[in-house]
């Protein structure tokens, strides 16, 4: 494979912020960085294809990815869900009912949330709960549903930390 690598400054500082969050730390991604413009990588998009394989980079690193770190993800994911709060617990849920494609519409996640839960979120506790939920990888960023290419793995593992929800419909007798 080529030896280019994706990196620009926003995603940098995301990576830190999810780093942080997730690890008490997050000074690694910035010397990484550093090495790799030391080293001369090239920068490139996620979207270009590798020179020998003629893959796409994303597809090429999701791949070894998948295949060596989604299992130390889920067992990391097991153990910190342990402290999840109840709203974030709730969140997982609303998560593992939609499709992982309509997760950026945060609108619509507060007001489906709202009818579920017969509940509210505030903005504050919507941000406690994104960190909350990029803390156990069931978020790719801390600002923002963003969902990883393994979320139906991890969800399988995190079921056991959801909240058992029964819908009730019922109709007023005329």
């Amino acid at each position: 494979m080529t030896r280019y690598i994706y990196y620009n400054t926003e995603c940098a500082s995301d990576a830190a912020k999810t780093l942080r969050i997730r690890y008490g730390r997050s000074g690694a991604i910035s010397s990484v960085l550093d090495d790799l413009r030391e080293a001369g990588i090239q920068k490139i998009d996620q979207g270009e294809w590798t020179e020998d394989t003629k893959e796409r980079v994303e597809t090429v690193v999701q791949e070894f990815f998948k295949r060596n770190c989604v299992g130390l993800v889920l067992e990391s994911a097991r153990e910190k869900a342990n402290s999840l709060s109840q709203l974030a617990r709730e969140w997982l849920y609303l998560i593992s009912a939609l499709d992982p494609k309509s997760l950026g519409n945060s609108k619509i996640l507060r007001d489906f949330y709202q009818i579920l839960f017969q509940k509210e979120i505030s903005g504050t506790d919507f941000e406690n709960v994104l960190e909350e939920l990029c803390s156990c990888y069931v978020t790719q960023r801390a600002d923002y549903l963003e969902a990883p290419p393994y979320l139906d793995d991890l969800l399988y593992e995190l079921r056991d930390f959801m909240p058992e929800v029964e819908v009730k419909v019922s109709w007023r007798m005329e």
